[in-house]
């Protein structure tokens, strides 16, 4: 029979330190690494916070056979589990509560528990997290969350960890923390930053926790009303928060959307894969309309400067609070666009592109863009001959 007779090999993770040094709100005490049998942690009915899907069955009976034939090996890491106490927010199903339950290191807490026990002694190497006493099931469930994600980031551990096993950790971070879905929004930002702040492996770049609340807060937001896109800051925060880079214009995949301003109308590259396809990139709100003319007047002027002909590309949004004037307010939109594209010379008329409506409803598909000659096949037929 493989036995592990003792455990002065495991060490406790680095990640398993940090998170007791960063989080003592949370996190009583890691305890020195102990033989721990399988028949005291309760892990049947629970799962990892921050990993998507269940158990993989050909990883599990993989390690089975390993247990089976090796028994724990001294490279892995040691599993890491919690002691139960008086926070256990239902985590153990039983009558009877056993004195350790397991969040982390599913695959081998089952391998383990389905090994051959004539072959493998089911004594494991642990590391016992104690959370502090009291914490409130949103608090449990946030540290849980917390540590699962670290752990996807301890490649040694996990080796498949990927975006949806992110943005499931960081909702379920969120999801029970009071408050409107722009409250979570904000107080998931505050602790994925402290993360990074903390050296998370994880987090190594702002561009990855942008991406991940992008996903939670489509997640989260799932009523909405109608949002009134009426600034250059208010269409930049919907890009940031939602769009995923998903929509193509022509042969244009628009991966760099950028419509914090009109940039006095200079050339811009909406497709950064296709860096020769210049173009200038308008956003227009519908209560600027006035303004609208002059962005092309001073788009032309430049191209004139520089010698250049580039299409211009425009974003259009409504002024609109009330989600069912939504649909009447674009084609009235779309309607004044088309007849103002009329007034210019036919030359200019050809380098303009009116390409989509940003989504302001939470029932739309929020990452992508709502395409204008799609909207106008649809609700504009008698326009098409004009654009």
């Amino acid at each position: 029979m493989n036995v592990t007779r003792n455990v002065g090999s495991f060490t406790i993770p680095n990640w398993v330190l940090n998170l007791e040094k960063n989080y003592p709100t949370y996190i009583k005490k890691v305890n020195d690494v102990t033989l721990v049998h399988i028949d005291d942690i309760d892990f049947s009915n629970t799962k990892n916070l921050a990993r998507d899907k269940g158990i993989n069955q050909n990883v599990k009976n993989l390690l089975v056979e390993s247990f089976e034939n090796d028994g724990f090996l001294e490279e892995e890491e040691p599993i890491i589990i919690f002691k139960n106490s008086t926070y256990n927010d239902d985590t153990s199903k039983l009558s009877k509560p056993k004195g350790h339950f397991g969040r982390l290191c599913i695959h081998r807490l089952n391998a383990a528990d389905e090994a051959d026990e004539t072959k493998f002694d089911k004594n494991l190497p642990s590391v016992v997290i104690e959370l502090q006493d009291g914490l409130s099931k949103q608090e449990v469930n946030f540290i849980l969350a917390l540590i699962g994600l670290e752990e996807n980031a301890n490649r040694k551990a996990v080796n498949n960890a990927g975006m949806n096993d992110y943005v499931k950790g960081a909702y379920n971070m969120v999801v029970d923390y009071p408050g409107t879905p722009e409250v979570k929004m904000k107080y998931l930002e505050k602790e994925l930053k402290k993360m990074k702040r903390n050296g998370s492996r994880l987090w190594t770049r702002y561009q990855k926790i942008r991406e991940v609340m992008k996903k939670v807060r489509r997640l989260i937001d799932l009523k909405g009303v109608a949002t009134k896109l009426s600034t250059f800051a208010d269409g930049q925060e919907w890009v940031d928060r939602y769009y995923e880079d998903e929509f193509a214009y022509g042969d244009v995949q628009i991966n760099n959307l950028v419509i914090s301003s009109n940039s006095n109308s200079k050339f811009s590259k909406l497709d950064i894969t296709q860096p020769h396809l210049k173009s200038v990139s308008l956003y227009w709100p519908s209560n600027r309309m006035d303004r609208n003319a002059n962005d092309i007047f001073l788009a032309t002027e430049h191209m004139d400067e520089q010698g250049e002909r580039t299409p211009i590309h425009i974003f259009l949004s409504t002024d609109t609070l009330d989600a069912g004037n939504l649909l009447h307010d674009r084609k009235t939109y779309a309607r004044r666009m088309i007849e103002l594209r009329k007034m210019f010379s036919k030359e200019v008329r050809e380098l303009v592109h009116f390409v989509a409506f940003l989504p302001q409803h939470s029932s739309e598909e929020v990452q992508s863009l709502i395409s204008f000659r799609a909207f106008q096949r649809e609700y504009l037929k008698d326009t098409l001959t004009d654009y």
